[in-house]
């Protein structure tokens, strides 16, 4: 937002500026000045826009650091847990980020009541407060290693 508020001076100042000029050539100069002002200030959006766009399109994961801080978040919560395997995968779509963990539980865990792994739910849910941007986090778990492929 900052850059944003930051870029936003620049048409003004170029106005200011041409404003400041004084007869024809201030008329001559006045509207492409403008225009050139206008470009440079909004320029960055269309050159993210195709820079990020195809990758975001086609639904390719997320860049590697924000990988990393997603699977630390959820490795932290999911620690003591007895697991065989567990897959953490992600994908960014537009201003959504979807995190899937699928969990290969051992034979030593051992599940009383589905409120034992709404608790599971619940670390990576808290694990995961303040990662911007909120991601959408589905868990599953199972006990055979082909449901994750």
């Amino acid at each position: 937002m900052s850059q944003l508020i930051g870029v936003a001076w620049y048409p003004l100042a170029g106005c200011m500026a041409v404003g400041s000029m004084q007869g024809r050539a201030a008329k001559r100069l006045r509207s492409p000045l403008l225009v050139i002002v206008l470009i440079v200030a909004i320029i960055a959006v269309p050159i993210h826009t195709i820079r990020d766009g195809p990758r975001e399109i086609l639904a390719f994961a997320p860049e590697a650091a924000i990988q990393e801080d997603v699977r630390r978040r959820v490795g932290s919560a999911i620690g003591d847990l007895p697991l065989a395997n567990s897959h953490v995968r992600m994908m960014k779509v537009g201003r959504f980020l979807y995190v899937l963990n699928q969990l290969v539980v051992s034979p030593e865990f051992k599940l009383g009541r589905v409120s034992d792994l709404d608790a599971v739910h619940a670390r990576i849910a808290d694990a995961m407060q303040g990662f911007e941007p909120t991601p959408v986090v589905d868990t599953v778990f199972t006990e055979d290693e082909k449901w994750t492929e």
